[in-house]
């Protein structure tokens, strides 16, 4: 009789006549299931995989960065995963940031590529166009400030106050009261110094959604 290996021989089934493998199958603790993703769509990368959406990324929209992404990878047909340089003055005109025929400010190259590597990366781009948004949002609002204080030189340093809306008010043919006026102006004045400097001004704009 040939002699049984070590390991080899061991029994089948079950006393009950169940094949061993399906009484593994039965007994053994299956893995628990992983939950589905919670990651937040705007932090999925929808090119190669990079974690482009971050949280640097507040001045864009969703739509926006999709558009940007859309443009880069017109751009950059191979792949390859960056633009060179000479390509800058296209990829504004694309974006609509620059006039065609206009220069391209020397600030602008320092701020998309502060290393010098001539390339442009997606996510260069992203926080370069994020950047520039921040900065024509905030001359609008600067603007918006001075409607009710037009000669303020230093809006950082100036507040709108009571007499400043009852001139808008009047101006715009608005019937408001003196004491509708105050409400405002406590409702907004986080210092309560009677008066809203302009970051509450920024803040109240913020939170209306007027930009």
């Amino acid at each position: 009789m040939e002699q049984q290996r070590p390991g080899r021989g061991r029994a089948t089934s079950t006393a009950d006549g169940v094949p061993m493998s399906a009484a593994r199958k039965r007994t053994t603790p299956q893995p628990a299931r992983k939950p589905p993703s919670q990651t937040p769509a705007l932090s999925r990368t929808p090119h190669r995989d990079q974690n482009i959406y971050t949280d640097d990324l507040d001045n864009l929209k969703y739509e926006e960065r999709e558009n940007i992404t859309e443009i880069f990878s017109a751009m950059d047909p191979n792949g390859r995963g960056y633009l060179p340089m000479s390509m800058f003055p296209q990829l504004l005109d694309a974006l609509q940031l620059l006039d065609r025929g206009e220069q391209v400010p020397v600030e602008w190259i320092s701020d998309i590529d502060p290393e010098h590597t001539k390339k442009i990366t997606l996510d260069a781009l992203l926080q370069f166009v994020s950047m520039r948004y921040e900065d024509d949002a905030e001359q609008q609002m600067k603007s918006a400030f001075r409607l009710f204080k037009p000669d303020a030189v230093d809006v950082y340093s100036e507040r709108i106050t009571l007499e400043d809306l009852q001139r808008v008010s009047a101006h715009l043919g608005e019937h408001i009261s003196d004491g509708e006026l105050r409400d405002m102006i406590e409702f907004i004045d986080s210092s309560n110094r009677g008066g809203v400097d302009f970051s509450d001004f920024k803040r109240m704009i913020h939170k209306t959604g007027l930009f």
